[in-house]
């Protein structure tokens, strides 16, 4: 009978302990519970097909066989839990040997049109980089490419994304606070890599990595199988743990079956770790490329061709001039580099939405009608390729040590657990970000030893202007600091941010910077403070392993009868390996008739 068929089955699976195998408890997304025994990591209840299945891996299993011999799933005849629950059907068929006749028959038609779809033999994970104008791309981001084979053009793939959902209208603030709490639910989807590859690349500008890994054609199905049943249900998405690398890790950790890519992480997951867990493993990595975005290859040509070249065709595209006399002055290299960056400036404010698509249209079509006038190059521009990828610059966590000096010599301690300061040692990072998170400061002297300062999270872009683009630079700051050990305690809060413009390129960066400070306790006038002021600053980068910064500032304090405090900084490191650096600080300070000026050296060893 029907029911006797199921209850061998039952009886099949656990005598083959199948709800311990790590293949079901990766499917389901088991993980060891705080306090023993496992919970599963995703967050839809309508994921578990049992009452106890987030927490009871055999009373799910039990369940989902139960689910496949049932007429509908959740009282919906349109639907069947084989064709929902792909990748446990396909276990379980295996496992259990089920004989199909046995069951009604069914054509999962919206589960085949998508895997048709998707389905490929190359696996690559895609990496777009760091993009400090817009916080939710601040750490960078992961997601995965199915190409159909070696010779397919990647624009025609698809790409398998785990993203949250945030609603169009939200703020920034409210997007920062909701991810750190879990507020948002994640989702799997797919869609034409074309879209992601627009999206990160022209309207993000935003560079972007294709890291290609070894697996196979059976190793990428089971992937798609897990990711179909996967996107019909949610989990709770969190920046540092649970964002979009640690999950693709989960997916990809299910699809190859041998390999450990998530105990590793505990507290937090950036992508660019998840990234070194991935092509760490032996023989994972089949190879890298890199895909600059449009404002990258259009700096790059600016660069190059100098002020006459980038001015003219700036002019072309803004319709200032005409192609053919803008160029009419100029030797046929310098006129074919004009009209070339013209053609990338077009591309790029026709994709930002900053031109209108007839005026665009009719512009582009009088550059290319120019430049095709002038024939091949002789020096064409080669393409970028930067000195080092991402996973090869410096770890993201740091521990420093080292001698310090303020009237009297101090001993200090520092850690971080994230990511990269303004002059840590610049790898793959681009000068003039910064973003550190969880930065404690201990120092002692004359018997005493404090916690100098925490920075629960401090950012700053100062990305360059120049003709063709115009960002915004920022800085915002969150913690807790306090006095030297040889002065009294005076330990307070604080909250500071501010705007301002920079200049320069990669090798040199000046910025002006509007500030303002919220403080709060200590020994402040009245337990608080309100600081108005303005900075200005450098970040230099002479060499690939030297980086410093310079700033001045002057500022007033509107709590305190707009006392005036005045300060200046100096940061410098020279790297003396991809993971250790020697470190220099200076910090002056005048504030209430008094002064205070420290000097100190560390060793810095990220990891």
């Amino acid at each position: 009978m029907f029911a006797d068929y199921v209850g061998e089955l039952k009886t099949k699976a656990l005598d083959m302990n199948l709800s311990d195998r790590r293949e079901w408890r990766g499917m389901v997304g088991y993980k060891p519970a705080p306090f023993g025994g496992v919970k599963s990591e995703i967050d839809d209840r309508r994921f578990f097909l049992s009452k106890e299945g987030k927490t009871n891996p055999q009373k799910e299993l039990l369940a989902t066989i139960d689910s496949f011999f049932a007429e509908s799933f959740e009282d919906n005849a349109s639907l069947d839990a084989r064709c929902i629950f792909t990748a446990r059907w396909r276990f379980l068929k295996e496992a259990l040997e089920i004989d199909e006749s046995r069951l009604t028959s069914v054509t999962c038609e919206a589960f085949e049109h998508w895997y048709n779809g998707v389905r490929g033999d190359r696996l690559i994970l895609i990496f777009p980089a760091a993009y400090m104008n817009n916080p939710a791309s601040a750490f960078g981001h992961t997601f995965l490419r199915i190409d159909k084979n070696e010779s397919a053009n990647a624009l025609t793939s698809y790409a398998i994304n785990y993203e949250a959902f945030i609603p169009p209208s939200e703020s920034d603030i409210m997007f920062v606070f909701k991810g750190l709490f879990g507020g948002y639910d994640g989702y799997f989807y797919a869609l034409p890599y074309a879209q992601k590859a627009k999206e990160y690349g022209d309207l993000e500008n935003r560079d972007i990595w294709e890291y290609e890994l070894n697996f196979t054609t059976k190793e990428i199905d089971r992937l798609l199988f897990r990711a179909w049943e996967l996107h019909n249900f949610s989990r709770d998405y969190y920046f540092f743990k649970e964002n979009c690398s640690f999950v693709l890790l989960e997916l990809l950790e299910y699809a190859k079956g041998d390999i450990d890519l998530t105990s590793r992480f505990t507290g937090f997951a950036a992508p660019i770790d998840t990234i070194r867990a991935v092509i760490g493993e032996p023989n994972m990595l089949k190879s890298a490329d890199f895909r600059p975005a449009r404002s990258s290859r259009i700096s790059r040509m600016a660069r190059r061709g100098g002020d006459v070249i980038a001015r003219s065709a700036f002019e072309i595209v803004r319709g200032e001039i005409a192609p053919n006399e803008a160029i009419s002055a100029m030797d046929k290299e310098s006129a074919i580099a004009a009209l070339e960056l013209a053609m990338e400036f077009a591309e790029y404010l026709n994709a930002e939405g900053e031109i209108a698509p007839d005026l665009y249209k009719k512009r582009l079509f009088a550059i290319m009608g120019a430049r095709s006038s002038l024939g091949l190059s002789a020096a064409p521009i080669t393409p970028i390729t930067p000195r080092v990828r991402p996973d090869q610059g410096h770890r993201i966590s740091r521990v420093g040590a080292g001698a310090g000096y303020d009237k009297k010599p101090n001993a200090n301690f520092k850690i971080r657990v994230s990511y990269h300061d303004m002059v840590d040692p610049s790898g793959d990072f681009a000068a003039g970000s910064s973003i550190s998170a969880g930065d404690l400061w201990i120092q002692s002297a004359d018997g005493a030893t404090r916690i100098r300062k925490f920075t629960a999270l401090d950012m700053e872009s100062f990305a360059p202007r120049d003709r063709f683009f115009s960002p915004i630079s920022w800085r915002f700051g969150l913690g807790w600091k306090d006095n030297p050990p040889r002065l009294a305690r005076n330990g307070y809060g604080y909250f500071k941010g501010g705007a301002g413009l920079g200049r320069g390129d990669e090798s040199a960066i000046v910025y002006l910077s509007a500030d303002a400070e919220a403080q709060t306790g200590g020994r402040l006038y009245k337990e608080r403070g309100f600081y108005l002021g303005a900075s200005a600053g450098a970040i230099v980068t002479p060499s690939e392993k030297i980086r410093a910064r310079l700033e001045a500032k002057q500022d007033y304090d509107l709590a305190d009868r707009g006392k005036p405090r005045t300060t200046l900084k100096l940061e410098a490191s020279c790297a003396l390996e991809t993971n250790l650096a020697l470190r220099f600080e200076f910090a002056g300070e005048k504030l209430d008739g008094s002064e205070l000026n420290e000097a100190f050296i560390f060793i810095d060893y990220f990891f």
